[in-house]
């Protein structure tokens, strides 16, 4: 996962393997959760904390939206979804 604003896209999140400077791109962000208890054959509910303050790239800089990747098992990334922030 990895945060966007209006001067580009932050680094990935680490992977998630068990389920504060100013800078131009956001910081990477904590990996996601996954909440077992919650999974289905055909949906997932994953939790993260938005970027804050100066993880964000900077001041008056807001996070646009998010990218959510899998890794497949050959550790190739693979595009989800686009997120919104917000």
């Amino acid at each position: 996962m990895r945060a966007y604003n209006a001067n580009g896209w932050g680094g990935y999140s680490e992977i998630n393997n068990r389920g504060p400077r100013v800078n131009s791109l956001p910081l990477k962000i904590a990996a996601p959760t996954i909440n077992l208890a919650e999974v289905s054959n055909t949906q997932v509910t994953i939790r993260f904390a938005d970027a804050q303050a100066s993880e964000t790239g900077g001041s008056d800089v807001n996070i646009i939206s998010y990218e959510l990747q899998y890794a497949s098992t050959f550790g190739i990334f693979n595009y989800l979804a686009t997120i919104s922030a917000g």
